[in-house]
């Protein structure tokens, strides 16, 4: 037995020697991770889902990224979503949207695509202002960041309960039918073993 554990036991004796090497590459590890998670939230919030925007903030929440950041995240979407509808109302020539944000003409339209079926205009005015007041609450000490942050999710996303859709009778308009009850409530449970 100590025949086969020998080698294994030479090179972990190999990376212990190598500590700082190794929390290097863990640290690169974690970054890229991040970074990951960051695209998946930014994916999320353009479709509005909420259930993966909350596990998404948990995971990120739980690598250590500050909550703060987090929601700084959420409103630079927030922000960029407000100016492509905006920008769109006011001109409707995606080039020069485009030109004016800085992004390619190709990834605004894609996204303006997505995002107009799920926001307007005022509900991302809303989310704004209240993502502003969570903020002033996490920085003047009324409430704790990370608690701010997911009541700030349910807030900002006002998930309606939406159980289906009817069309007209050529399938060209869509109109949501939500139930009688106005809000519905997400419990986070995190479980490390």
């Amino acid at each position: 037995m100590n025949e086969f554990l020998d080698p294994i036991r030479k090179r972990r004796e190999a990376w212990v020697e190598k500590k700082t090497e190794v929390k290097k590459i863990l640290d690169e590890g974690e970054k890229k991770a991040r970074k990951i998670a960051q695209a998946t939230l930014n994916e999320a919030m353009k479709v509005k889902s909420i259930t993966s925007i909350l596990k998404i903030t948990h995971n990120l929440l739980t690598s250590g990224e500050h909550p703060v950041r987090i929601m700084a995240l959420i409103l630079s979407n927030v922000r960029f979503y407000y100016q492509i509808l905006l920008l769109l109302k006011e001109q409707s020539n995606k080039q020069q949207v485009a030109k004016m944000l800085g992004k390619n003409p190709y990834f605004i339209d894609m996204t303006a695509k997505v995002i107009t079926r799920y926001y307007s205009i005022q509900e991302l005015e809303t989310a704004f202002i209240k993502l502003q007041e969570t903020d002033l609450a996490i920085k003047s000490g009324k409430i704790a960041a990370d608690k701010a942050l997911e009541l700030a999710i349910v807030n900002i996303f006002n998930q309606k309960n939406l159980y289906d859709y009817t069309y007209n009778f050529d399938y060209t308009s869509r109109k949501e039918i939500i139930s009688n009850n106005r809000r519905s409530f997400y419990v986070c449970i995190g479980l490390q073993l």
